[in-house]
């Protein structure tokens, strides 16, 4: 493991950088739900989605784990900054490119989305794509451990992004189109900031001979990625077109429930638990994994990064659904169903993206496309059972099918590195977060409607309607629920999980946070 007071300091400042930048979705997600209606908010989810999938087609996703692979494998610093340099000027080419496709064949597309405006998501494609020019500057940051730079980067993108938003979409009312504006502006100005910083850090020319390696390491990242936008859109597909609905715009309402409001719930999860220990274990595991012990780091590491998973899946799920009816239009209220299914899969997809890292640090990409592979035709046999119950039924599809995908990935990384997990002590964690989880149903609703109906509260203006609701709180039943999470805490500490070492490090670590705070002395 690498030096745990350095790992501790990378952590912190990622971490407090992710909790902060949850100021932006935290101020959008409820600008969004009052000023959307749901089958346009999952119109959004569909074009964001699917541009992540015509990144992975165009090898574009697979270019920050590959200038992290690259970068931190480099033996020298003149290496390190070809690289950076390199890898640089192949983004911009493949996004020009990527660009291009989308708008000549958004039309095409169209036909199968189905959103009725093809000029939309050519531009919402090419929003989408644009995002990613920052990827590759970001993760050479993440690579050097340059924490404080990193964060204060998120933060400028994030609070412009902010306030773009709240001009074009509250004030201007342009809907969509302001939205993905909004997006644009900040992400390209920043991309061509970014670049030019790395090109002036490094002071060459690209290194044209690295490309060989660079495309061997991307390439399986098409098949993939051409699979996993079946896997991905066969569900949104099958539903719009054979779901119980009557109506196109009925499906993507659905659809925007399970989206727009249950996962994005749920990925504050992964803010503020998995991605400031994910963004500093990627940039440190290659090393880690030169040392003879390295099967048991890794196993370790996974079940750290499992219990501060889980202790956020359980806090934000425990509070999902007050937090649903208190800043969402009550239109969305539906969402609070889907909840369950989202944190298991929540949790599922962090111990995959733990297991996926085995294939950058070894090289072996070209197992890629298996998973997607296996786990298509296993969805959409799913669906032809489950899609007659609608976005419940593709919810359950997609649970099962990620079980099936993550089966996979396990049997095809443990082949050539066997990772040590602790198996018993994973499955105890999750059990007994499983346990409280459900104990949480009883405690029911700390929102109430004050005597009115769902209509009468939702023909209340939208500050009437959060004051309404804020009145009625019960909050013995908000008590009840935080007790609950601390009763999971105690549980998990005293139920073996955690080894001895594990505690005094979280100790220790409290210790040297209240200390610099200057809490304690």
């Amino acid at each position: 493991m690498p030096d745990k007071t350095q790992f501790l300091k990378h952590t912190l400042i990622f971490g407090i950088g992710g909790t902060l930048a949850q100021i932006a979705p935290l101020i959008l997600f409820p600008l969004y739900t009052n000023y959307l209606p749901p089958s346009e908010l999952g119109i959004l989810e569909m074009i964001t989605r699917t541009a992540v999938i015509v990144n992975e087609v165009l090898m574009i996703a697979g270019m920050r784990m590959a200038t992290l692979t690259f970068y931190r494998q480099a033996e020298t610093q003149e290496e390190r900054n070809r690289i950076a340099v390199t890898m640089s000027l192949f983004l911009w080419t493949m996004i020009a490119f990527a660009v291009l496709t989308a708008v000549c064949f958004s039309a095409y597309l169209d036909v199968f989305l189905k959103t009725g405006n093809p000029r939309l998501l050519a531009f919402g494609l090419t929003v989408a794509l644009c995002e990613t020019l920052v990827g590759v500057p970001m993760a050479l940051m993440q690579c050097r451990l340059e924490s404080i730079r990193y964060v204060l980067t998120s933060w400028t993108m994030i609070f412009t992004r902010v306030a773009l938003n709240i001009l074009f979409l509250a004030v201007f009312h342009w809907g969509l189109w302001g939205i993905l504006a909004s997006t644009l502006i900040v992400v390209f100005v920043s991309g061509v900031l970014l670049t030019l910083r790395e090109f002036y850090i490094g002071s060459c020319l690209p290194d044209v001979s690295k490309g060989k390696d660079v495309l061997k390491f991307c390439l399986p990242f098409i098949p993939s990625g051409i699979l996993h936008f079946c896997f991905i859109n066969s569900a949104w597909v099958v539903l719009v077109n054979f779901g119980p609905y009557e109506t196109t715009t009925a499906a993507y309402a659905e659809l925007g429930l399970l989206y727009a409001v249950a996962i994005r719930i749920l990925s504050t999860a992964k803010v503020f638990g998995f991605s400031p220990m994910g963004q500093v274990w990627t940039a440190v595991m290659f090393g880690i994994r030169k040392q003879s012990d390295a099967k048991y780091v890794f196993g370790n590491f996974a079940l750290r990064i499992l219990c501060v998973q889980a202790f956020f899946v359980l806090g934000i799920g425990v509070f999902a659904s007050e937090a649903i009816l208190g800043v969402c239009s009550p239109e969305y209220r539906g969402a609070a169903a889907l909840i369950p299914i989202v944190a298991a899969w929540s949790m599922l997809e962090v111990f995959v993206w733990l297991m996926e890292q085995t294939y950058y640090i070894e090289k072996q990409t070209y197992w890629k496309p298996l998973t997607p592979a296996v786990g298509l035709p296993c969805m959409l046999i799913l669906l032809w059972f489950l899609v007659p119950f609608g976005i419940t039924g593709v919810a359950y599809s997609f649970l099962t099918a990620q079980c099936i995908c993550a089966a996979v990935v396990f049997t095809v990384t443990q082949h050539f590195f066997r990772v040590a997990y602790p198996y018993g002590k994973i499955g105890v964690l999750l059990g007994i977060t499983a346990l409280f989880y459900a104990l949480s149903f009883v405690c029911g609703n700390a929102v109430g409607l004050g005597g009115l109906t769902i209509d009468e509260l939702s023909d209340l203006p939208k500050w009437q309607r959060v004051s309404h609701l804020f009145r009625h709180i019960d909050w013995g039943i908000i008590a009840a629920k935080t007790g609950i999470i601390g009763l999971w805490c105690i549980t998990v500490w005293f139920s073996g999980i955690l080894a001895p070492d594990d505690k005094t490090f979280v100790i220790d670590s409290l210790k040297h946070i209240l200390r610099k705070t200057k809490i304690i002395r």
